[in-house]
């Protein structure tokens, strides 16, 4: 019975959606495994402590690799981050990216920091509005076609929200190592 168990969670772990944990990688991004991302593709991820980890200028991070098909034309990759636990917003905190972009080689030709804004949906269009967390974009140029989305974690940042039954107004949400992160690479 608790093989079964077992193999039913295996399974899960798997998933295309998710990048495969390798906690040991690495000493240059060319080690790193790369998710495949498709133009108007939209997908979630789950930064934890069990994915491949790198010394980014910031201190070592826990990333995602993205690998884009070649493209002649520049493109837009848009980034939204979610609280861990919206529903317990003093105990909760945010995976808050930035994106390496990675040359051929493995080494960075550029860093890019992400200004994020607070990102709303309708949870009934028009009518009742809910926060689902901040969403930022970047331009990748021509030819870019693998990025790292990790965070820095040893810089002190917080993301803020307008609340107004919370004491000052805002809600702050501090940034931590691991977290949700959905990255959408837009058609275009």
């Amino acid at each position: 019975m608790g093989v079964a168990g077992l193999a039913g969670c295996a399974g899960i772990e798997d998933l295309p959606r998710q990048p495969k944990p390798s906690a040991a990688c690495c000493r240059s991004l060319s080690d790193a495994t790369f998710v495949t991302l498709a133009p108007g593709e939209t997908r979630e991820f789950r930064i934890t402590a069990d994915l491949q980890a790198f010394g980014f200028p910031e201190g070592r991070s826990y990333f995602v690799g993205l690998a884009l098909a070649r493209s002649d034309t520049p493109r837009t990759l848009t980034l939204r981050t979610i609280p861990v636990n919206a529903f317990r917003p003093r105990e909760t905190h945010v995976f808050i990216p930035r994106v390496a972009v990675v040359a051929p080689d493995g080494s960075v030709s550029r860093y890019v920091e992400l200004e994020f804004q607070p990102h709303t949906q309708w949870t009934i269009q028009g009518v009742l509005p809910r926060n689902s967390g901040w969403r930022g974009s970047l331009t990748v140029a021509a030819g870019e076609t693998r990025l790292a989305v990790y965070t820095a974690t040893l810089l002190q940042q917080t993301l803020r929200l307008s609340l107004p039954d919370e004491p000052g107004g805002y809600w702050y949400v501090p940034s931590g190592p691991t977290g949700v992160i959905e990255i959408t690479l837009n058609d275009g």
